[in-house]
Formats: structure tokens, C-alpha cells, sequence
């Protein structure tokens, strides 16, 4: 039918995503010149896959490939792209993304998290910020997660590891990493003192 409008057919399947929920047989529409009215092309979205279910299994996806700070906050799937004259995106009348993560807000429970929060709303520029919510989601990456890490050190005493920020997902799990960090060293500083108090003192 296609071919029959003046338009060229290529199909192709993309090997690495026949493992995933992703694949699908995606055609590029190449336009034979027939008139000036026949020059808007536009692909379009599987209509049985909801967007709910495309953006999860995307991330997904994405998180098996990529680090935590290379992936998009924010995916936008649309019917049709928006097109120029010469039949390119037209990048300019793309919408605006919009965070895809929808949660109840939950405030901080503990004085650890109130700091994280408190040092992600300044950095983020953001007034609430959840005990759920993912630093990179809400609209951060790497040069604002090194600020992250320098607030944690200057404000309390944090010497947070730049990858721990990366690998944990909300911010209740990255205080629970610190919680942990405090516990071990806390542990490590009282070590020597529990070992002099065994000792015996000798005269010299």
C-alpha cells in the first residue's frame, strides 16, 4: 500500500532488542518526490504498547546498558514527530518533557534524610523533594552530583563517594547507605580504645 502512495518500504529489526520487550520491526518511510503535498512524513508509535509500559521497560533497558546519570529524566512518546520542510525533526516544536514519575510525596523521616533533602532542593532548585524520588529523575547529573557530595562533606562531616550517589536510586536508599558508612566508622574509631582497656600496664 505504501509503495503504491510513492513511498519506499525499509524494514528492519534491530537484533539486541529481541530480548527485550522493546522489540518491534521499525520502518523508515523514504519519500519518492511525487508533489510539494507529499512531503510530511511521520512514524508512528505502536499503538497496542501504552506509554506507562513503553517508558518502564525502557528504563529498564537502558539501566542495563547505561550508567544511572546517562539516562534521560524524562521520556516523551508521541504519535508523530514534528517535522521541517527539508522532512527533518523539527527539534523547536518538540514538547516539553515532563518527570514520568508519579508517587505520593513522603517528606523526610530522619535527620539524614532531612539533609539530603534539604541539599537536593537547593541544588535541584526544587521545593519538595521525597524520600522516593531519584536525584537523576528529578532533573540532576554529574556536575550537580559533585555539588551534592561537597555540601554532604562541608554541612555534615559526609565523605560520600561520587559512584554511591549513582548507584543508589532514592534518596532513602542513599541515606541508608550513609547510615551505614557512619555505623562502620563509628565502629572503626572505637576499635583501639576497647582494645587499650584490655591491656595491661607494665612499669619501665
Amino acid at each position: 500500500m505504501l509503495e503504491g502512495h510513492g513511498y519506499k518500504l525499509i524494514v528492519a529489526q534491530e537484533p539486541e532488542l529481541s530480548k527485550t520487550g522493546l522489540y518491534n520491526i521499525y520502518a523508515r518511510r523514504k519519500l519518492r518526490e511525487r508533489s510539494p503535498t507529499d512531503k510530511v512524513i511521520s512514524p508512528t508509535k505502536p499503538r497496542w504498547y501504552s506509554e506507562n509500559a513503553l517508558i518502564k521497560e525502557l528504563r529498564h533497558y537502558l539501566k542495563e546498558k547505561l550508567p544511572e546519570y546517562a539516562i534521560a529524566s524524562a521520556f516523551v512518546v508521541l504519535s508523530t514527530l514534528p517535522l521541517t520542510a527539508n522532512g527533518k525533526v523539527d527539534r523547536n516544536a518538540l514538547p516539553r518533557p515532563k518527570a514520568d514519575i508519579q508517587h505520593r510525596l513522603v517528606p523526610p523521616r530522619t535527620q539524614t534524610e532531612e539533609i539530603i533533602a534539604g541539599i537536593w532542593s537547593e541544588v535541584l532548585g526544587i521545593e519538595q523533594v521525597s524520600i522516593y524520588d531519584n536525584f537523576f529523575d528529578l532533573g540532576g547529573h554529574s556536575l550537580l552530583a559533585t555539588q551534592v557530595t561537597t555540601r554532604l562533606r562541608d554541612r555534615a562531616g559526609i565523605e560520600l563517594p561520587l559512584r554511591d550517589l549513582f548507584a543508589q536510586h532514592t534518596l532513602a536508599s542513599l541515606a541508608q547507605t550513609i547510615e551505614k558508612m557512619r555505623l562502620a566508622l563509628e565502629q572503626l574509631q572505637s576499635a583501639p580504645a576497647k582494645e587499650l582497656g584490655d591491656r595491661e600496664e607494665f612499669e619501665l
